[in-house]
């Protein structure tokens, strides 16, 4: 599970978590930087996993073998351009908001990269 990090300090992550155990799950979770585990997003999250079948732990990042950070453009560059509101023919589940004629003029505004 992921989520954000304000979700730790609250009754319904403890409730959550506590209703894990008593199903017999083994549990690890801490908020982790996405950019370091190889997501194109530099924002934290918190990650939660769980198992029955064996103890489990979150991989540090050391751990996890990213030499690199990806950014949206390495992400999604193979993707094919689809229209507002588009779905792609190739994968329904690459799909386009239908947006605004003004969200339209923003997004041709704005500098590539940025």
């Amino acid at each position: 599970m992921e989520n954000v990090p304000g979700l730790l300090n609250t009754d319904v992550f403890q409730t959550f978590k506590n209703a894990l155990v008593e199903l017999g799950y083994m549990l690890d979770y801490q908020i982790v930087n996405c950019a370091k585990y190889g997501l194109p997003q530099n924002r934290k999250r918190l990650v939660l996993l769980a198992s029955k079948i064996d103890e489990i732990r979150l991989l540090t990042p050391k751990e996890f073998t990213t030499k690199t950070t990806k950014t949206v453009r390495d992400a999604l560059s193979d993707l094919e351009s689809i229209s507002a509101g588009g779905i792609a023919p190739s994968d329904s589940l690459h799909k386009s908001a239908n947006l605004t004629k003004l969200n339209l003029r923003r997004i041709r505004a704005s500098k590539p990269g940025g």
